[in-house]
């Protein structure tokens, strides 16, 4: 907020605010960015700024921490782990390149003047949609692991 506000009171045009596409019910980090996002309508509405609000995808690239599903999965497969224990994988995501969310940011920072609403909301991911199964056995073939994936091993996370 301390930085919303601080924009607002140097006539900053637009702030862009990274939200999430989880669910807030997801726990404390999605009902945090949930939150913000609405503070961030009103804010538009009384301060004279544009609050751009982009709601990632699951974004995967160099640096990510090793117990995100892509880095785990491309690493167990690159080591031929014997057994990787997964959920069935129905579940479907939205994986995008974090040089692609760059230029997704680029675009809406750039465009952002030419729209006439304070607040603006949008979806930035790759437009796929796929199921943890497919991803995970595309990372599979594409490694040539030797991995056992045990598919069901593992309930849903609630």
């Amino acid at each position: 907020m301390r930085l919303l506000e601080t924009a607002a009171s140097f006539n900053v045009s637009t702030f862009l605010n990274s939200d999430t596409i989880l669910d807030r019910h997801m726990g404390a980090y999605a009902l945090s960015k949930r939150h913000f996002a609405e503070w961030g309508r009103l804010f538009a509405e009384d301060n004279n700024i544009r609050f751009v609000n982009i709601r990632l995808e699951h974004i995967y690239g160099p640096g990510d921490r090793y117990f995100k599903l892509p880095t785990r999965l491309i690493r167990e497969c690159l080591s031929n782990v014997p057994e990787i224990r997964l959920t069935a994988g129905e579940q479907k995501r939205d994986f995008v390149y974090v040089d692609d969310v760059v230029a997704g940011y680029e675009i809406l920072l750039d465009q952002s003047d030419n729209q006439a609403e304070n607040f603006l909301e949008y979806g930035l991911g790759s437009g796929k949609m796929v199921t943890i199964r497919e991803f995970t056995e595309t990372i599979h073939k594409l490694s040539g692991s030797t991995s056992f994936l045990n598919f069901g091993a593992l309930p849903y996370v609630k």
